[in-house]
């Protein structure tokens, strides 16, 4: 799979996943303690090997973008 592709079907999942985060911490209280520990916990897991997964497929951007750039001589 190209690394393109990979990102096409990664965003999306990601962008649920931190929704998913974000609703959860708000609503919590309105949870279960088993749903809340399945969808926050869970779900917080899953975020960060996205996130992981994410950063291996941009990583010569943010190499690119973090070294230093050459002057010319």
């Amino acid at each position: 799979m190209k690394k393109n592709d990979a990102l096409k079907i990664l965003n999306p999942i990601l962008a649920v996943l931190t929704v998913s985060q974000a609703l959860s911490a708000i609503f919590g209280e309105h949870l279960s303690h088993k749903a809340f520990e399945w969808i926050h916990e869970g779900g917080g897991t899953l975020l960060l090997i996205g996130i992981g997964l994410h950063v291996l497929l941009n990583w010569n951007w943010v190499r690119a973008s973090l070294s230093p750039r050459r002057q010319p001589q």
